[in-house]
């Protein structure tokens, strides 16, 4: 499936779903600008000019959220409190995501 395709049939779903749990309805022209931009592009355009390998490297990581631009995120950082409540000061702990 060509790659542009995928990303129009991916916001025409996302505004069905909307349209079911909002009582406001966005336009697909909106809803292509925000899948767009949860692809990591400008907008829509941005989408549509970038070369086909940039598209589909996009469809992948959306596919799977734990892809980066550099392999898997097999860590993930969360912040500890400690019985003295600093909060985000305290310290760094990595957590395996399963």
């Amino acid at each position: 499936m060509d790659s542009v395709r995928a990303f129009k049939t991916l916001a025409r779903q996302r505004l069905k779903e909307q349209r079911t749990l909002l009582a406001e309805s966005r336009s697909l022209q909106k809803t292509q600008h925000l899948v767009a931009q949860d692809a990591g592009f400008t907008n829509w355009a941005a989408l549509r000019s970038a070369d086909d390998f940039e598209r589909r490297l996009a469809l992948l990581m959306h596919d799977w959220p734990q892809l980066t631009s550099v392999g898997l995120d097999v860590m993930s950082r969360q912040v500890v409190e400690s019985a003295d409540g600093c909060g985000s000061d305290c310290g760094v702990v990595p957590v395996m995501i399963v």
